[in-house]
């Protein structure tokens, strides 16, 4: 207690994020599967309860296009961070945003129902970064490169060569995406992150094969107004991303 006080004194901590909203239970049917989740939000969300995506022409007829992606929502929470006025003048430190999504394969490509080895292949094939890769791996390429972008950041008196290093780092550099399999209690999820060149936007991905042409996707995005003040509120978002994640349940018909 006296710790979190100190650090409102300095100005060293935040207000918001999920920990200020209730978390609400949810059921939804993904065809015959059935998916539940927990979510922090403001009040209870109304939305269908029913996404019969194996139906023809249901998910052409619902289905939003952002760029070459197609994908149906299920759910979205945005989630904003804020810091002492003194420090920030007001402005907010960043904001989680939490998106479920039903998604389709490209046309001409197939996965195959849990899957998770193909499905990261596909995924894989889909970036075309050529500095990225398809990867299983109990660690993530991500952390190397943000811990030497922590340390610039952090640091008030940089030399010459260390802002020029910095630069090329937020601008030049493109972090590589790694692919594993993660489990919370008896579920898999393939997993994989994705850091903009900037570093004001992390992308934390779980995936998972529902049919040839159908998977479920939850992207946890970290978008950082104040790159200074990212540590203050990255550990309780990150925590935040684990808690959900663990109340996510996919229960499937076979």
């Amino acid at each position: 207690m006296v710790k979190n006080f100190l650090k409102r004194i300095t100005g060293r901590s935040f207000h918001g994020g999920p920990d200020a909203y209730r978390c609400f239970n949810y059921k939804v049917l993904l065809d015959k599967d059935l998916l539940a989740f927990s979510i922090p939000s403001a009040s209870p969300m109304e939305f269908p309860v029913l996404f019969p995506y194996q139906t023809p022409g249901w998910f052409a007829l619902n289905a939003d296009q952002r760029q070459w992606h197609r994908f149906v929502c299920i759910n979205q929470q945005q989630y904003w961070y804020s810091g002492h006025f003194l420090r920030t003048h007001g402005e907010p430190l960043g904001q989680l945003m939490l998106s479920i999504w039903l998604k389709q394969v490209v046309a001409g490509k197939s996965i195959a129902r849990h899957n998770i080895e193909q499905l990261g292949e596909y995924l894989s094939g889909q970036n075309h970064d050529i500095n990225s890769s398809y990867i299983f791996d109990s660690a993530t390429q991500l952390q190397p490169a943000l811990q030497h972008y922590n340390t610039y950041r952090r640091s008030n008196k940089l030399l010459a060569g260390q802002t020029q290093q910095y630069v090329a780092l937020r601008h030049k550099e493109q972090l590589p995406q790694c692919y594993n399999i993660k489990h919370f209690g008896c579920q898999q999820w393939l997993y994989y992150t994705h850091a903009s060149r900037a570093f004001t936007r992390q992308y934390h991905y779980y995936c998972y094969p529902l049919s040839e042409q159908f998977y479920l996707k939850i992207r946890f995005a970290y978008k950082a107004n104040l790159p200074a003040y990212f540590h203050y509120w990255h550990a309780n978002a990150r925590a935040a991303e684990h808690s959900i994640m663990q109340s996510v349940k996919l229960h499937t018909a076979d």
